[in-house]
């Protein structure tokens, strides 16, 4: 009989989850596959550092991570949604005539996961895969609005906020979420602007961000009620296809 690779365990393991199954303990996977926890928890972690799966520390279970997403973009880049997508961050980028970004939330960080890049040799470009905080700049801030209260006031500790901070934060916030979109200048890079709206995915929670960055400028010249408008109706239109990605 021959026995099962470290990588076949791990295959199997990500073959787990799916639309009905997408958080998974190791009680589960134990029940599921029959490999022993100590080798199933070996495979999770080293699954996790590498970004294709993500875990819930709190209830100590496991699903899959941004990094499946990274690796499926090169098999399903010709399929509809994602070719709707790309239409969308097109048409957004050559409205604004500027660089236009999904980030989702990846813990206490927002990673990009699409962008479609201005024309200008001048403009601002961001990594497919690269994280950035949460804290600063349009997308992150606006992901971080709608975090639940004890989600937020985890994330204050985490980046070491006193209270006189967290109250500033708390009413900044406020108004992202009142408003449904954040304009910032020179959060994140003193050069940089840029504007965001939420992203949701399934149950209505935040999923991240679509967010569209420039050089403050030429960006402050041509942001104005109507581009925000345009912003926001792309946002509503993404609402309905970023939930393929979760």
């Amino acid at each position: 009989m021959i026995q099962s690779t470290s990588v076949e365990k791990a295959l199997k393991i990500i073959r787990c989850f799916n639309e009905k199954n997408k958080d998974l303990s190791l009680n589960d996977l134990n029940l599921k596959l029959g490999i022993s926890k100590p080798t199933l928890y070996r495979l999770c972690y080293i699954l996790v550092k590498e970004g294709f799966l993500s875990k819930n520390k709190e209830m100590n279970t496991y699903r899959l991570g941004v990094n499946m997403l990274e690796i499926a973009n090169s098999y399903i880049n010709t399929s509809n949604f994602v070719s709707s997508v790309d239409n969308i961050l097109e048409e957004l980028s050559k409205e604004f005539g500027e660089t236009v970004t999904i980030y989702k939330r990846d813990g206490f960080y927002r990673k990009c996961i699409m962008r479609f890049e201005a024309e200008y040799a001048l403009r601002y470009a961001v990594q497919v895969g690269e994280r950035l905080p949460l804290d600063k700049g349009a997308a992150g801030k606006t992901i971080l609005s709608f975090f639940e209260e004890d989600e937020r006031y985890r994330y204050y500790e985490y980046i070491g906020t006193d209270k006189i901070e967290q109250e500033k934060f708390e009413e900044a916030l406020n108004n992202i979420k009142t408003n449904g979109y954040y304009v910032s200048y020179g959060e994140r890079d003193k050069f940089l602007a840029s504007a965001a709206v939420p992203l949701f995915g399934n149950g209505k929670k935040i999923f991240g961000a679509l967010g569209v960055s420039g050089p403050i400028q030429r960006f402050s010249e041509k942001i104005d009620k109507e581009n925000l408008n345009s912003l926001i109706k792309y946002g509503y239109i993404l609402n309905n296809l970023v939930k393929h990605f979760e």
